[in-house]
């Protein structure tokens, strides 16, 4: 069977939460979103960077843990070169602190 897919999502706290959830209720088999990319879906915000991260992940984490699927983010590394993988990804540590997996992909040299 392929798969669903929708073209345009709301942001982070403007119905991507609803989106998620009316999606999942109307197709119960439903145990894998991907969020391509996950800057689209960012709140705007003032706020300190990794309180504005944490957030954003925690609320679409909870939504995984609430009905029981696993969301995948799709997101950017930085240009800058790092011997642990984790520190390429951009933004603050809040986005791989308040996710339960990060996985870097990047070519090897």
């Amino acid at each position: 069977q392929a798969g669903n897919f929708a073209t345009f999502a709301e942001s982070i706290g403007s119905g991507i939460e609803e989106q998620i959830e009316n999606f999942c209720l109307s197709n119960k088999n439903t145990k894998l979103v991907v969020i391509d990319t996950f800057q689209k879906i960012r709140t705007i915000s003032n706020d300190n960077a990794y309180a504005s991260d944490y957030r954003d992940i925690s609320i679409l984490k909870n939504i995984a843990d609430k009905l029981k699927i696993a969301i995948v983010l799709i997101h950017h590394l930085r240009k800058q070169k790092d011997d642990d993988p984790m520190n390429m990804i951009s933004g603050s540590t809040g986005l791989s602190g308040a996710a339960d997996s990060t996985f870097v992909l990047q070519k090897s040299s």
